[in-house]
């Protein structure tokens, strides 16, 4: 026997155990929200040391050749 509940916009409806359409798609969503975010943040990451690991060997080589 499945439980019935009432809904003030649907009236009564029996209670599924299986999620719900939106509540699969919002929790999609956040998935997909948080694996992009982790992939940009890494992107980011990775380009700043990129960056200074070339500014960082530009500085040392302009010393290295300098003739003041």
């Amino acid at each position: 026997m499945q439980k019935v509940w009432i809904s003030p916009k649907f009236g009564f409806m029996e209670k599924s155990k299986s999620l719900d359409f939106s509540t699969v798609l919002v929790f999609w969503s956040l998935i997909s929200l948080v694996r992009n975010n982790v992939a940009l943040a890494v992107y980011l990451l990775f380009s700043v040391a990129c960056f200074f690991t070339v500014h960082e060997h530009l500085i040392e080589s302009k010393k290295q050749f300098s003739f003041i």
